[in-house]
């Protein structure tokens, strides 16, 4: 490939990374959108159960994210109504669900956190509500990475996300430092890096899972 050819790829993948997080937005995060326009930041602490029911959505468009990320990074090619489409629709109901399951969880240590004060003991019991929330927080790469390979049960979906996430904690680690990294460059560059939040992260994220999926399955998945 010579090096206007090259020039055109960089191009091409551009494009597609900011439309499949513009429809990963549309698909997913047009209900937390409204919301946070029509209640603000406050208004994710006063509503807090409402705000994260309306990330539910968001669940089926990153299984398909990071199935089409984990197409790009194995062949280098993003192919819109084979991959993000094709997944989407195909594990719209199961993602959901267990994305519901997330957020039953989220809202509980949620709750929790609110009224912490009023929890005999509860000044004991807050590290233990912070490493729920964190390992929570940290699960939900290895869930939807799962979702996106393969035909489990909800049971053994989870199960294999939090085995991946205990048994690699360095993998767990990075996902971590990748979203302090992204919320960073959000704050800093919102106008650009937010056309292409979602893209890079399951792009980031995919680069480390691949390794995962490689012992996993005991083949190479990577194209030659």
């Amino acid at each position: 490939m010579n090096f206007s050819s090259r020039i055109m790829s960089g191009f091409q993948y551009v494009f597609w990374f900011f439309l499949l997080n513009c429809f990963t937005l549309l698909l997913g995060g047009l209900p937390a959108i409204i919301f946070y326009f029509a209640y603000g930041m406050q208004g994710i602490f006063d509503y807090f159960p409402v705000f994260i029911l309306c990330l539910v959505p968001l669940g089926p468009a990153f299984v398909a994210l990071h199935f089409t990320m984990t197409r790009f990074v194995i062949f280098y090619d993003i192919n819109f109504k084979r991959d993000f489409w094709r997944i989407y629709r195909q594990e719209f109901w199961f993602s959901l669900r267990c994305s519901l399951i997330l957020a039953a969880f989220a809202i509980f240590i949620g709750y929790d956190f609110a009224y912490l004060d009023m929890i005999p003991f509860g000044l004991f019991l807050s590290p233990l509500i912070v490493v729920a929330a964190l390992f929570l927080l940290l699960v939900i790469p290895y869930i939807f990475t799962v979702i996106s390979r393969y035909q489990l049960s909800v049971v053994k979906t989870f199960k294999l996300s939090f085995s991946l996430m205990f048994n690699n904690p360095l993998i767990t680690a990075f996902h971590f430092v990748f979203l302090l990294f992204m919320l960073i460059l959000l704050d800093s560059v919102a106008g650009y890096s937010s056309a292409f939040f979602f893209t890079i992260w399951a792009f980031l994220v995919m680069k480390l899972h691949i390794p995962l999926l490689e012992k996993l399955e005991g083949k190479s998945l990577i194209a030659k």
